[in-house]
């Protein structure tokens, strides 16, 4: 619960206040323009990633932690944003096969759907020491395309769809759709994508209705879901739905030089789509798209595409997955940026923060106690009421976050 700020009264020195917001003022400028340089230099960062394992089909991030899985050489795991990679003997101690084509994390248990036959390998595999060692779950001898959760609902596509409430201990199929390759979750309803356009379970898989107004193609390979803002690649084609599915746009204006759209990763009004033409971001729910992926290495001859067959986000990087198992990152605030910090930073003086860059305690001069933090993908990390004038964003991770007052915008750097 939000404690109540009491009325406190401060006299102010008045010199010594400009004086600081001069200083603010040129910090903020510096900091600005040091920003600047670095969107003109900005690139992409190829990750150590152990190669010749095939294409990066699936991508997880848990705070600094990211987990890697390739087509035919494995899982890797790097707890540092992928400066580092742990690659234990064969990578898959437990694993029936070297094609890991889904990810997904419950508490400290980490899933991973496998490729395999019917009558030999695949399935749901569970790791309960960051993948050095794994267990079958009660669903084996079968393809596993995509894996969801909601809670400690655990989903997976085989294509089928199958749904465990145990950590994978048994497992019931909840829909018989052949061809769902795909999930999104949107608080506790569930999409899925199939060849037979969208699927929407809102009690937890018991139930499941066709979602399709709108769609001008049926075949759904991949999805990704920021509140009731649901997005759909068919490949050649984006569609958007801001009402859970009730009903689909086309957003491809922008995309024409994706070629083909493999993947999404959204959150607030931001989206990214991993293509066979590098990644395109829309900070606007996909009514207009920039090309983000200069620098990402090409699959190599014969093609000169780059293919991006997977993507990921934390606080600090967005990570995209290519050919023969590499992994690249950006930081994202060199995608994304807070269109009123200028303002905020050097106009306004009823809203200032410093120190900033800050490790711990952050103070604040503003005419609202309400304040809300968020990530420079629009996610909310924390909300606070500031009394005092000081919160404490020391638990956050490291990264560049948006503040805002309610009135006013700025950023900080959290180190």
């Amino acid at each position: 619960m939000k404690p109540i700020a009491p009325q406190v009264y401060i006299l102010i020195n008045y010199s010594q206040f400009a004086m600081k917001r001069k200083l603010l003022i040129i910090a903020s400028i510096i900091t600005l323009t040091s920003f600047a340089s670095q969107r003109a230099n900005a690139q992409w960062t190829e990750l150590s990633v152990p190669s010749d394992a095939g294409v990066t089909d699936a991508l997880s991030v848990n705070g600094t932690n990211l987990f890697s899985g390739t087509a035919y050489g494995g899982f890797f795991h790097s707890s540092d944003n992928g400066t580092s990679w742990a690659e234990w003997n064969g990578v898959n101690k437990g694993l029936p096969s070297t094609s890991v084509l889904a990810i997904a994390t419950i508490g400290t248990h980490l899933f991973a759907g496998i490729g395999g036959r019917a009558d030999s390998g695949g399935g749901v595999f569970r790791s309960s020491d960051s993948g050095a060692s794994w267990t079958p779950t009660g669903l084996t001898n079968t393809y596993v395309y995509a894996l969801a959760v909601i809670g400690t609902n655990l989903f997976a596509a085989t294509p089928t769809i199958y749904l465990s409430t145990n950590y994978g201990t048994s497992w019931s199929a909840v829909n018989n759709d052949n061809d769902v390759e795909s999930f999104a979750v949107s608080g506790t309803n569930v999409f899925a994508g199939s060849s037979r356009g969208v699927l929407l379970s809102t009690d937890s898989g018991a139930s499941w209705t066709k979602v399709n107004n709108g769609l001008t193609d049926s075949t759904v390979i991949a999805l990704a879901a920021s509140g009731t803002t649901i997005y759909a690649s068919t490949g050649r084609d984006v569609f958007v739905s801001t009402n859970e599915g009730t009903r689909w746009t086309s957003v491809s204006s922008g995309l024409s030089d994706a070629y083909f759209v493999y993947a999404l990763a959204a959150s607030g009004t931001n989206v990214f789509a991993g293509t066979e033409n590098g990644v395109f971001l829309s900070t606007s729910n996909g009514a207009s798209w920039v090309a983000v992926g200069t620098g990402l290495p090409a699959a190599g001859a014969p093609s000169s595409h780059i293919d991006v067959y997977s993507l990921a986000a934390n606080n600090t990087f967005l990570f995209a997955g290519i050919y023969e198992a590499q992994v690249c990152r950006r930081p994202l605030s060199e995608m994304i940026t807070t269109s009123a910090v200028t303002e905020a930073q050097t106009v306004s003086s009823q809203f200032q923060i410093y120190p900033n860059p800050t490790t711990g305690q952050l103070h604040i001069e503003s005419t609202s106690n309400d304040i809300v933090i968020t990530d420079l993908l629009g996610r909310t990390c924390m909300r606070a009421m500031s009394g005092d004038g000081t919160i404490d964003v020391s638990k956050l991770p490291q990264g560049v976050y948006s503040i805002s007052d309610g009135h006013c915008r700025s950023q900080f750097v959290k180190e």
